[in-house]
């Protein structure tokens, strides 16, 4: 998925501010891209609330 992706990828270096459409990403590679991420932002999300709920008893500042 990666390579295929970096392919379709713009250089900001490259790129300017506008309304044009410079290159469209099909739909299939959006879903294909959100499945892959879906994992990596829920474990983001469990890691969080665990570390929320760890400190959230202790007293900070003392």
């Amino acid at each position: 998925m990666f390579e295929n992706m970096k392919k379709k990828r713009l250089k900001a270096t490259f790129t300017t501010r506008s309304a044009e459409v410079v290159k469209r990403i099909p739909k299939c590679d959006v879903v294909e891209l959100n499945s892959t991420l879906e994992p990596i932002i829920s474990q983001n999300k469990r890691e969080r609330i665990a570390s929320e709920e760890q400190i959230a008893d202790m007293i900070l500042g003392k």
